[in-house]
């Protein structure tokens, strides 16, 4: 009935959850716990951010992000501008500190790209609410709404933005001992970014993201059903052993008692493997009939003409029929 954050803070602590007076006040205002022995759960200067129209309230603010290069810790403040209505992160800018120019260039770009504004959340950072920040507001006819001080949730767009930026990104370490290990670093980073974000995303036909369809239950019954299928498929695409073209291969060379040099033998070896045994035997049926004729024909390049085109037509018949 009458929360005291103090105590409750001490009561945490006895449970094993050690945080400050603040952390906990922050916590419970962001989940509009704030002060709740009043009738109103919310706080006075809570900021609804509803909206209807895209580019009509931006959000921005700043963190720190850390960069480990070797043994030295390098951080940099993120300053990002995210619309509340489609939550587009329109603009960012890197640099040392939270700056007041830092807040204008990231307007300005947002400006550039996608049009004024018609009104702008922030905290209340002395950075953003300074007199040349305001005076760069309202000379491009920006409204600013700062919003209530220890109030997370007032700026909740860009925050929520930065929550998943952490998730995503956090600290970023690169191995500084070679040029190679800084390239593997980085590789390793863009990587993970990509497969991260790239699962958050549903897929066309379902709806669903990858992670979702990967908790889904699936019964023993079925995975074995699915086992089955695969092992099926994979035995109709086994091919025959190769040993058994090269010893029909060699079996041909000698019985017509073909001259084959050592460069046209090892083409035929590899070519035979590509072709199926039925082509094969058909193959020597023609080509028998073929050197009756003449014996000129005894060659291994004719009887590859002639395995080539009866491979042709079956493999145009098991088109057809498909």
């Amino acid at each position: 009935k009458r929360l005291r954050i103090k105590l409750f803070t001490r009561k945490l602590t006895e449970q094993g959850i050690v945080l400050s007076s603040k952390t906990v006040a922050d916590i419970l205002i962001a989940n509009d716990l704030y002060k709740v022995r009043v009738k109103n759960r919310r706080p006075l200067f809570y900021q609804s951010l509803r909206q209807s129209i895209p580019n009509g309230l931006v959000s921005v603010d700043g963190k720190e992000f850390r960069v480990v290069i070797g043994n030295d810790t390098h951080r940099f403040n993120v300053e990002l501008s995210v619309d509340v209505q489609s939550f587009m992160h329109s603009a960012f800018s890197v640099a040392d500190t939270e700056t007041t120019a830092e807040f204008v260039k990231v307007i300005a770009s947002h400006c550039a790209q996608w049009g004024k504004p018609l009104a702008l959340v922030t905290d209340h950072g002395s950075a953003n609410l300074s007199s040349h920040a305001q005076a760069y507001l309202r000379k491009n006819d920006i409204e600013i709404l700062p919003a209530g001080p220890a109030n997370p949730k007032g700026n909740g767009t860009v925050e929520s933005a930065f929550s998943g930026m952490e998730k995503v990104i956090g600290t970023i370490h690169l191995d500084t001992s070679s040029r190679r290990a800084l390239a593997k670093g980085e590789l390793e980073k863009s990587f993970s970014v990509y497969v991260a974000m790239r699962n958050r995303l549903s897929r066309r036909d379902t709806g669903w993201r990858p992670e979702q369809m990967m908790r889904t239950t699936v019964t023993p019954q079925q995975r074995q059903t699915q086992k089955a299928s695969f092992q099926k498929r994979a035995k109709s695409r086994q091919k025959p052993p190769s040993t058994t073209k090269h010893d029909r291969l060699q079996w041909l060379i000698g019985h017509y008692g073909m001259q084959v040099d050592e460069n046209s033998m090892k083409r035929a070896v590899k070519c035979i493997e590509h072709y199926d045994l039925e082509a094969i035997g058909k193959a020597e049926e023609a080509f028998l009939r073929a050197i009756s004729r003449s014996r000129e024909r005894c060659n291994l390049a004719y009887f590859f003409g002639i395995l080539r085109n009866i491979q042709s037509d079956m493999d145009a018949a098991k088109y057809e029929k498909y």
